[in-house]
């Protein structure tokens, strides 16, 4: 695999675990299309480790939990989901203690959760409860649009009452899935970045 590759000069490498999701969301901004075996990815992450720092990510890491060993490997104390295979099988945290991680950041749209994701939000307040009873750390991951933008203040008070331990927002973006959606007037323009972070 890494004779495929040209050399990077840079010092930080994110590989991509695979495509697969239990879910479509319609915001869903990932493009690329493939999955690694398990094995495949451990040699990746052991090939590259030597060089670079490594994290991983999705799409949805949870749908093999045979990836773990590569989070193992180079020490990732967290994780991204979509909180559904936890809401299926509790235990899965259980396991992911066993491999070292420490934090899961799960996705959370103030605003429009409903509207674009189908693991609904009451769902994924269940989840943070069965987080919270395992002593298992998260945070929310958020996508901002013209809906939310405005709302910086009130999104973090309802991170604070879920129980998370911080929120990370993400711009909307039209790309993969979220090409297809019908509104597409949820990029942000630039008056509305500015008046985003001038909230932060």
């Amino acid at each position: 695999f890494l004779t495929k590759m040209r050399e990077f000069d840079g010092n930080k490498v994110i590989v991509m675990c695979c495509s697969d999701c239990n879910l479509s969301c319609k915001h869903c901004y990932i493009s690329y299309g493939g999955n690694r075996s398990s094995d495949e990815l451990l040699q990746i992450v052991k090939q590259l480790k030597e060089k670079y720092k490594v994290s991983l990510n999705g799409a949805e890491v949870l749908t093999n939990l045979e990836y773990l060993k590569s989070y193992k490997e180079i020490g990732q104390k967290y994780i991204l989901s979509n909180g559904l295979a936890i809401y299926r099988n509790p235990e899965i945290i259980d396991i992911l203690i066993e491999y070292g991680l420490e934090s899961i950041s799960i996705s959370y749209h103030f605003g429009l959760h409903d509207k674009i994701s189908l693991i609904p939000s009451n769902i994924l307040e269940e989840v943070f409860e069965i987080l919270r009873r395992k002593n298992f750390n998260y945070r929310l991951m958020t996508t901002v649009t013209t809906t939310n933008y405005n709302m910086v203040s009130e999104m973090c008070r309802k991170t604070i009452e879920l129980g998370a331990r911080g929120i990370y927002f993400t711009n909307f973006i039209l790309q993969g899935t979220a090409l297809n959606l019908s509104d597409k007037g949820l990029v942000l323009n630039e008056e509305q970045i500015k008046m985003f972070f001038e909230q932060i």
